[in-house]
């Protein structure tokens, strides 16, 4: 997956809405979970720090040299399976993009992400984890872990189902006896 965690301090609000990197700590420690930093410019600093807590794969350092900002971002973007990111450019570019996208969110949030809501009317593949007190990262990712956990329990469910009924496999569900329908009467004739 994919992760962002500051904007330009030159925002006005960037000391709200950007997150110290150590905080997706408890992300990398999920089985199966892979960061890739998509962090460019400023940020990109913490990553030396975080190294004996966790090392995402920094990407940010590779990518959209050259005059065409966003286009090897977006690429990534469309390989990874979730991106989870402050409110950045990025998080816009997914969803846009309609790929799933988890925005964390400061208790005072831009106008854009509303008020009282966990989705984006703007983008219907983006899920909002918003603070619930000011200033309180850690309950925003412990939220945001156990949202990761489920999501990857279920597509692991649908990989097993998917295994055991493959694509073009005839399937007939078998119901228990109790649960079969009798069959529909057979048609009268009028005498």
């Amino acid at each position: 997956m994919a992760i962002a965690w500051q904007g330009s301090p030159k925002y006005a609000g960037d000391r709200q809405r950007s997150i110290p990197l150590h905080f997706f700590a408890p992300l990398a420690d999920i089985p199966g979970v892979q960061l890739l930093s998509l962090q460019k410019g400023f940020g990109v600093d913490q990553l030396g720090p975080t190294a004996r807590h966790f090392v995402p794969v920094d990407l940010g350092r590779q990518i959209d040299e050259g005059g065409q900002a966003f286009v090897d971002s977006a690429a990534v973007i469309q390989l990874v399976d979730l991106v989870i990111t402050s409110d950045t450019a990025l998080a816009h570019l997914a969803g846009a993009m309609g790929v799933p996208v988890w925005l964390v969110l400061h208790l005072a949030g831009d106008w854009r992400w509303l008020r009282d809501r966990d989705d984006s009317p703007w983008y219907p593949t983006m899920r909002l984890f918003r603070q619930q007190t000011s200033g309180d990262w850690q309950r925003v990712f412990d939220r945001v872990a156990g949202a990761l956990r489920e999501r990857l329990q279920e597509e692991q469910a649908q990989s097993a189902t998917a295994e055991q009924h493959p694509a073009g496999a005839s399937h007939t569900p078998v119901l228990p006896a109790a649960l079969v329908l009798p069959s529909a009467p057979s048609e009268r004739r009028p005498e």
